[in-house]
């Protein structure tokens, strides 16, 4: 407590990131209804995220702005 009286509060956000493959799309590209996104987690497993709704809507932009390799012949 401060002299007071008052608590302080102190907001923290943290925010998490990692990487992802798109999976699938339902929908189109420009309208994404569900966007399935696969990644690995910290044990190194193969982990799949679908998002439906906003969340899908929020991934637009990068299911529509071209990648490097677009259109280009990939060789394993």
């Amino acid at each position: 407590m401060s002299r007071t009286g008052r608590a302080l509060l102190a907001e923290v956000q943290e925010r998490v990131t990692t990487e992802a493959v798109i999976g699938a799309v339902t929908g189109s590209l420009t309208a994404p209804r569900t966007v399935l996104l696969d990644h690995y987690d910290t044990a190194g497993q193969n982990a799949h995220l679908a998002f439906e709704g906003v969340p899908a809507r929020l991934c637009r932009p990068m299911l529509c702005s071209p990648h490097p390799v677009m259109g280009q012949a990939l060789s394993g």
